[in-house]
């Protein structure tokens, strides 16, 4: 079993690191893990909880992840780790089209190819996680990522997730990746489950972690920075507003303060009484 398992993650490329972040990783954070001593493959993507709604008419917690769309074989890129393995239909290379994991594990939803994943309006601030929301099914798929026959946990709805989907990298609306996978150089000859294995990867890891730390400040600074030149516009935004608002309401109690004295003039010189004319407006 273990010989057969470790066959399965090398000829999908599963990842050795899986490196996450609060903030989000941006391309220089990419470049900076790939520079590092005994990377190999790297490939940054995004993934994300949503309610989405079955057919059935329930609602479940579905996980979606990015995938290249050029997967024909003929196309297939570069550093495309985790690899999905069609067991039907085939995969997406269209924006609208998605495929979903199929395992053991996965049994609180009724979804099947042909069908369309639509995201539930029950989801919060979905413009700021997706481009769009309802996905054709045009496959099922395994992949080495979830090889579990555990259920995922998530972080909505009931904790656990009931649907794993893959989709093209466009339909994300995040401006910084989620998560990046990495390969360790020299790892596809060792079995996955040896102590030379674990070694090597914890060498690339702690290398990683080395780095990290500068990573990490840059993006805190550069997230602060972001944050207080948006306060400093809208503050601006705000004094603008409140200026055409002091300017235009002078303008209107000018304009009242004329209309007001033009009239009282008029029903003086009717009556035949002169004013004083100041005298009479500050009374």
């Amino acid at each position: 079993m273990r010989y057969s398992g470790d066959r399965f993650f090398d000829e999908t490329h599963m990842y050795d690191l899986r490196i996450l972040s609060e903030l989000g990783l941006t391309e220089e954070d990419v470049e900076a893990i790939r520079a590092v001593e005994g990377v190999g493959e790297v490939m940054p993507g995004y993934y994300a909880d949503v309610f989405a709604d079955t057919p059935d008419g329930d609602t479940v917690v579905a996980r979606f992840h990015s995938v290249p769309l050029e997967q024909v074989e003929e196309k297939e890129p570069e550093n495309y780790l985790n690899r999905l393995e069609v067991v039907e239909g085939r995969l997406p290379v269209k924006e609208d089209e998605c495929v979903i994991s199929g395992g053991s594990y996965l049994t609180g939803s009724s979804f099947e190819v042909g069908d369309t994943i639509e995201l539930s309006a029950d989801n919060e601030d979905l413009e700021d996680t997706f481009t769009r929301t309802s996905f054709k099914i045009v496959g099922v798929v395994k992949s080495s990522n979830y090889f579990s026959v555990e259920r995922e946990p998530a972080n909505i709805g009931s904790g656990t997730v009931s649907i794993v989907a893959y989709t093209g990298a466009q339909n994300f609306a995040y401006d910084v990746y989620t998560e990046v996978y990495a390969s360790v150089e020299g790892t596809q000859e060792m079995s996955c489950f040896s102590d030379e294995y674990k070694d090597a990867v914890q060498a690339v890891s702690s290398r990683i972690e080395a780095v990290s730390g500068a990573l990490c400040q840059k993006r805190y600074d550069d997230v602060k920075a972001q944050t207080e030149q948006q306060l400093a516009d809208a503050r601006a935004q705000l004094a603008d507003a409140q200026q055409d608002y002091d300017d235009g309401r002078a303008v209107y109690e000018g304009e009242l303060r004329s209309g007001r004295m033009e009239y009282e003039f008029e029903i003086d010189a009717v009556t035949g009484t002169i004013l004083d004319w100041d005298a009479d407006w500050d009374d």
